[in-house]
């Protein structure tokens, strides 16, 4: 009778709180790991998301015969020294072309530091209106910036 008893308690397996306390135990870890995986991926994301380095704003565009002129104020807000004199411009046209903006002259700085701000008159041959200008700039060691001004 005996035999009987320790044989059913045998074939019975492991008992449904030992499994419930064992998924317990696996869980927690678990989910404290996931957790510190998620934080870190904020944390990663966070330092993508930064301010512009340089902030252009139009001061004033001007149409002649097929001919733009754009006036722009161009603002450092990063930590490097931007390069005014080698300055690429693109202005996409309203008929989705692209023409190339000359640097008629800077007012201001050249050498713009960080926090300081400076003038650019650009020009370009057009009879098309403009709708955006795609910049690059050059920091001091050779960085390029992008920075794009979109026109109403």
């Amino acid at each position: 009778m005996v035999s009987k008893c320790v044989a059913s308690k045998l074939r019975s397996g492991v008992s449904d709180l030992i499994i419930i306390l064992a998924l317990i135990a696996v869980a927690i870890p678990v989910t404290f790991t996931v957790q510190q995986w998620l934080s870190s991926q904020a944390n990663r994301v966070a330092t993508y998301s930064t301010t512009p380095k340089v902030t252009v704003n139009l001061a004033s565009i001007n149409y002649g015969v097929n001919t733009v002129t754009l006036v722009v104020k161009v603002v450092n807000t990063w930590k490097n020294i931007i390069n005014l004199s080698s300055v690429n411009a693109t202005a996409i046209l309203s008929n989705g072309n692209n023409i190339t903006l000359n640097v008629v002259s800077v007012i201001g700085d050249t050498n713009l530091s960080p926090g300081n701000e400076a003038t650019l008159v650009l020009n370009g041959v057009t009879s098309t209106k403009v709708t955006t200008v795609i910049f690059q700039f050059r920091d001091n060691l050779g960085n390029t910036i992008p920075a794009e001004l979109t026109l109403q």
